[in-house]
């Protein structure tokens, strides 16, 4: 088909009749811009302020979740130096309370003064027998009962190591954090 063209003064018209509309069109939105600036520009700076305001927020929170994980981790170390601890104070009573059932059976026998040391008992008690038997009963409690604060100062200081470790970590945690 074929298209037929128009004449060249009507395309003339309508060419100015389109810019004319385009141009009052564009002064309209260039006064509508003007005017509607101020809102504009307060529109932005609220978006600008809630955005700082979603980045604040977004910091605050990521420094709750570092101080939560920092925690989880200190408490789960702290978990396992209890245990630690604990295990180690069992084994040290548990070789305790071993040595100190044979040390008190031991301790009914008499003693040879030669090396190595014989355990014996007599067929029949005499007088002198009686004595080293008791004398070697009282060294035998006294000893048990050395061994005892021994213990005692033992479990102390496996205490205060632990407080001391916890105390230490603390600190490092303090100075890491400001750092």
């Amino acid at each position: 088909p074929r298209v037929e063209k128009p004449p060249p003064q009507a395309v003339g018209k309508r060419d100015r009749r389109i810019f004319s509309a385009l141009m009052s069109h564009l002064g309209g939105a260039r006064k509508k811009l003007e005017e509607d600036k101020p809102a504009i520009e307060h529109q932005q700076s609220r978006v600008k302020e809630v955005e700082k305001r979603f980045e604040e927020e977004g910091e605050r929170l990521r420094e709750l979740q570092k101080q939560r994980n920092a925690e989880q981790r200190e408490s789960k170390i702290r978990r396992r130096e209890e245990a630690q601890q604990q295990r180690e104070a069992e084994r040290l009573k548990s070789r305790f309370n071993a040595w100190k059932e044979a040390t008190e059976r031991s301790g009914n026998f008499l003693c040879t003064s030669a090396a190595p040391p014989l355990l014996w008992l007599p067929a029949r008690h005499t007088e002198a027998t009686q004595r080293k038997l008791k004398q070697r009963q009282t060294d035998t409690a006294a000893k048990v009962a050395e061994r005892e604060e021994e213990l005692q100062r033992d479990l102390a200081s496996l205490a205060k190591g632990a407080q001391e470790r916890a105390g230490a970590r603390r600190g490092s945690d303090g100075r890491a954090a400001r750092g």
